[in-house]
């Protein structure tokens, strides 16, 4: 397994900090965001956008046919944020449910007999 690093700087050369990051992986035909985060200083001054314009960008030159990420269901101005880049619902027309295995089941599960 390969596991490749790729820094972009959405911010101007001459900053002295780091503004915003992002982690994101890549399988098949989609990209799945990890984390996303703006300093809240740095929020509403164009960081965000810059910087999901620079995973589509990405997205797009390797053949990605989806981005996917989750946020929060009462972080609404993060909600906000990407209705207004186009970002679509995909749990609202769902017909299942998500689930995950924390640490503590998943070690439970591994040590079942």
């Amino acid at each position: 397994m390969t596991l490749e690093v790729t820094v972009r700087r959405a911010v101007p050369e001459d900053s002295k900090c780091i503004r915003g990051l992002i982690q994101w992986s890549f399988m098949g035909h989609s990209y799945y965001i990890e984390d996303l985060y703006v300093q809240p200083s740095s929020r509403r001054t164009g960081v965000g956008l810059k910087i999901f314009k620079e995973i589509a960008k990405d997205a797009i030159e390797n053949n990605a046919k989806k981005l996917f990420f989750s946020v929060l269901n009462w972080n609404e101005p993060a909600i906000n944020f990407y209705k207004k880049l186009g970002a679509l619902d995909y749990t609202a027309d769902m017909t299942l449910d998500i689930y995950r295995f924390t640490r503590p089941a998943m070690e439970t599960l591994v040590n079942a007999e």
